[in-house]
């Protein structure tokens, strides 16, 4: 069957571009800076939500 080698060529293919995107997404030393900048944006984006929603009181 020719059509295995192609398939399991591809399929390798694949597998390496997954590695190669997982490697991209770990954090390397000295971005954990990063890290605390997105959580301290979320956490500024479900206060306005919960404000919106008036599941939290303004502080006035």
């Amino acid at each position: 069957m020719p059509k295995t080698t192609p398939l399991r060529e591809d399929l390798s293919k694949r597998a390496a571009r997954r590695e190669e995107a997982r490697k991209m997404k770990r954090l390397r030393p000295g971005q954990g800076h990063k890290v605390a900048d997105l959580i301290e944006n979320i956490i500024a984006r479900l206060e306005a939500i919960e404000e919106i929603l008036g599941l939290k009181e303004s502080e006035e």
